[in-house]
């Protein structure tokens, strides 16, 4: 076990000296760590949170009725619906990540596979569970004592505060239960055997026909919405709480405190718990097999799986196309098309877009033209100021969805061509623009179709839709020039370390870009003022904070270099 851990500590020493080696890598890293400290830590360590929450709940703020259980309930469990359902998708795929040199050197040694197998899926779990366990560090304190600042009425503060604690840890328990499960379904049916193809066929196809029936059934749901006790009764239906029974089990522990059912909330808990030992049994029981599957993998296409591992899509596809497993597409009707100047590194976009990411952006499209259509489908009791907040919600969540899809892994791709299109005659800054701009079209288009479709089934939603067609394309510039800024800052998608600075920077890079055009927006409707003036205002802000990210990253894109 100590050579293991002192390998992981160098190498992740390494990456963080490599990502602090630049000085506008440290910068932002230090940003990062100065903006918890100033909101999160500060106040702990100086005792200024309690008069600073007796400031704010003294102040002339609104506060909101506290919900009943059953809409806390339904929120809780659609979290844990969405987390498992994400976590669900990988379940099958190989979780060792063991490379050549580990099938040369470290299966030769005596070490005992079960130090090795413990080993990884502690570290599984750690780099899983990060992103909630920052979430439990810094945001605990402030959120727990938020309840009285937010809500009026609580009927048992201690017991508010409680649940959002225990919301965190079956939030923890959820994920370990699907990193143990995606290990023992890996040992069970990745072996070199043709019996075992036929089984994780028919668990891949399990997979598909739950999700497709759980969307299925989520869209009807929601055609039929009138009110928000159908949201409700939809999020409380037997067939999702029997589809999802991890969410079921969390939601159950979670709420114990609010619902005052503790003998349900020790049964989600024991039921979580189980779910984790005999996960971790059985994962153990077949070890044996660890080895063995990992030397088969090694000998074949490491470069294709290192692409796979680190979520670079654009290098899988290549390397499909290498090994003669992908059919060449012909777009003939764009290929005819004449871009002048930089929009031809638009036009050049879209089509590696088509051509190394078909089915992921296909998939993310049809998922947000069918978030998008949901308040046109919805009961025509959502009328007036709720219906257009309903959609306009939704539209932003798809221009999310679609540009975040595409933008993560674009950009990547970009700067593999950082050679190529320097010598270019446009400035950096009109390349990183352009970029940019053809990372935000599939979002925008998705969105307006959305629109169209939408102002047919449901024209009362006109002045909404005209302000969501006039802000969701500035939003998804947006949101791409974030992405491309926090990208060009921590490039190197192979060293753990620079990905998981670059998950949180990217984080803190939306917020504080997002905030000001989505804050004025969502201001000036509540304002009175007419959502596509709203929409106006709001567009502009977003071109203007788009552009200047796009001066910034110009400068770092001008001095980049691959190779450092």
């Amino acid at each position: 076990m100590k050579p293991l851990l002192y390998l992981s500590y160098k190498t992740a020493y390494n990456g963080v000296m490599r990502a602090l080696g630049s000085p506008t890598r440290l910068i932002g890293i230090l940003f990062l760590v100065g903006y918890y400290f100033m909101w999160f830590v500060r106040p702990v360590l100086y005792g200024n949170s309690g008069r600073s929450w007796d400031k704010l709940q003294s102040s002339s703020l609104p506060k909101f009725e506290f919900p009943p259980i059953a809409v806390i309930d339904a929120a809780v469990f659609a979290l844990f619906l969405g987390i498992s359902f994400l976590l669900m998708l990988g379940v099958l795929s190989p979780r060792q990540g063991f490379r050549p040199a580990d099938a040369d050197v470290l299966f030769a040694t005596p070490v005992d596979p079960k130090i090795v197998l413990t080993f990884r899926l502690l570290r599984d779990l750690f780099f899983t569970l990060l992103f909630p366990l920052l979430i439990l560090l810094f945001g605990i304190r402030p959120m727990s004592a938020g309840w009285s600042m937010l809500f009026r009425n609580l009927p048992d503060p201690s017991a508010s505060t409680l649940t959002a604690q225990l919301v965190y840890l079956a939030w923890i328990l959820v994920s370990m239960v699907w990193i143990t499960l995606a290990y023992m379904f890996t040992l069970l049916f990745n072996r070199s055997e043709t019996r075992y193809d036929g089984l994780r066929k028919a668990l891949n196809w399990g997979i598909g026909i739950l999700t497709l029936a759980v969307a299925g059934y989520v869209g009807w749901g929601f055609t039929q919405l009138g009110s928000l006790d159908d949201l409700v009764r939809l999020a409380q239906s037997p067939f999702l709480r029997i589809a999802f029974p991890t969410a079921s089990l969390a939601t159950m522990f979670a709420t114990a405190p609010l619902s005052g059912s503790w003998a349900a909330g020790a049964f989600g808990f024991g039921g979580l718990i189980a779910i984790i030992g005999f996960a971790v049994w059985k994962t153990y029981s077949q070890v044996g097999w660890l080895y063995d599957q990992a030397a088969v993998r090694v000998s074949q296409g490491q470069a294709l799986r290192s692409a796979q591992r680190s979520g670079d899509v654009y290098a899988a596809a290549a390397e499909l196309a290498r090994e003669g497993k992908s059919k060449t597409r012909q777009f003939r009707l764009l290929q005819r098309i004449w871009a002048p100047g930089p929009w031809a590194l638009v036009y050049k976009d879209l089509l590696l877009q088509g051509r190394g990411m078909m089915f992921p952006l296909l998939a993310s499209s049809v998922a947000g033209l069918a978030l998008s259509l949901m308040p046109a489908l919805t009961s025509s009791q959502l009328r007036g100021t709720a219906s257009g907040a309903f959609f306009l919600g939704m539209q932003m969540m798809v221009v999310f969805i679609v540009t975040m899809a595409q933008a993560s892994t674009g950009f990547m791709e970009s700067l593999r061509r950082v050679d190529l299109q320097k010598s270019l005659p446009f400035t950096p800054t009109s390349i990183v623009f352009f970029e940019m701009l053809a990372k935000s079209v599939l979002g925008s288009v998705v969105c307006w179709v959305g629109c169209i479709v939408s102002l047919a089934i449901k024209p009362d939603l006109a002045s909404y839709i005209f302000a969501a067609i006039l802000f969701c394309p500035a939003l998804s510039l947006l949101l791409s020039a974030a992405v491309f800024c926090i990208t060009i800052l921590f490039p190197d998608i192979d060293d753990q370390s620079q990905r998981q600075f670059k998950g949180l920077m990217m984080m803190l890079s939306i917020a504080i870009m997002a905030f000001p055009p989505a804050g004025l927006f969502i201001g000036l409707l509540i304002a009175g003022v007419p959502a596509w003036l709203a929409a106006v205002f709001g567009s502009a802000v977003c071109w203007g904070i788009a552009f200047v990210g796009a001066l910034a990253a110009g400068r770092l894109y001008a001095d980049y270099n691959p190779s450092d």
